[in-house]
């Protein structure tokens, strides 16, 4: 009788054989789909604010500073959209349209994805 392998023992990268590579590509998952659901809520803003012409680069974020924490987690990223001027325009609906569009359209449209 012919003595059938196990292909299973061949398998290195699963979870319950190496969770030194399971949790790194855990981390990579987890920042990536961070970094997708951040940039698509501070474009929505931004892309509102430059469609009701309080902006004129919509493509224009505040980036923050290159220093790795920022790299990694996106804390100093933000819609530079100044509200200011919206405001003392008289022009509240716009601002409140601006600022409704980041969770509406940036994470509603992450929502809908398969």
């Amino acid at each position: 009788m012919i003595k059938q392998k196990d292909i299973t023992s061949d398998i290195n990268w699963l979870p319950g054989n190496n969770w030194f590579v399971f949790t790194f590509f855990m981390i990579i998952i987890i920042l990536v789909a961070h970094a997708l659901a951040l940039f698509s809520h501070e474009y929505a803003h931004s892309f509102t604010a430059w469609l009701l012409g309080w902006k004129t680069n919509p493509l224009a974020l505040n980036y923050g500073e290159l220093t790795p924490i920022n790299l990694l987690a996106q804390i100093q990223i933000d819609e530079n959209v100044g509200y200011d001027p919206i405001f003392a325009g008289g022009h509240g609906w716009q601002a409140a349209m601006i600022s409704a569009a980041g969770m509406l359209i940036g994470n509603g449209f992450i929502m809908v994805l398969p």
